[in-house]
């Protein structure tokens, strides 16, 4: 389950993990570590409180996770303390993961 991608040149894994192995997971449902260049995704168990989707759920923070990675390899995640580190901000990272797919189709449907 776990795959290999290329951002901008550098290799990183993404690594699929249960809650319990992964202390981090506490706290979130993924991250990138970039001295490693591994993103971790949570594999998410259907309970009570868990969407339906979670396979959608887990492609969105994959996207998430991919965006902050290009951001950082980018030069973008160190250098923008003097603007209100949007480049880190989660509701911007999350903007872009979300609108992606609709901004590439446009681009599609023009041919640019």
């Amino acid at each position: 389950m776990n795959k290999s991608i290329n951002i901008l040149g550098t290799k990183y894994s993404i690594i699929y993990q249960m809650q319990e192995d992964n202390p981090k997971f506490d706290e979130v449902d993924g991250y990138v570590d970039h001295a490693t260049k591994e993103i971790y995704i949570m594999i998410q168990r259907p309970d009570k409180s868990s969407v339906k989707d979670i396979a959608s759920y887990q492609n969105h923070i994959l996207k998430h996770e991919i965006i902050h990675a290009f951001l950082y390899e980018s030069g973008l995640d160190a250098q923008t303390h003097n603007c209100d580190s949007w480049a880190t901000n989660e509701e911007m990272v999350d903007w872009l993961a979300i609108q992606f797919d609709k901004i590439q189709k446009v681009f599609k449907e023009l041919k640019i």
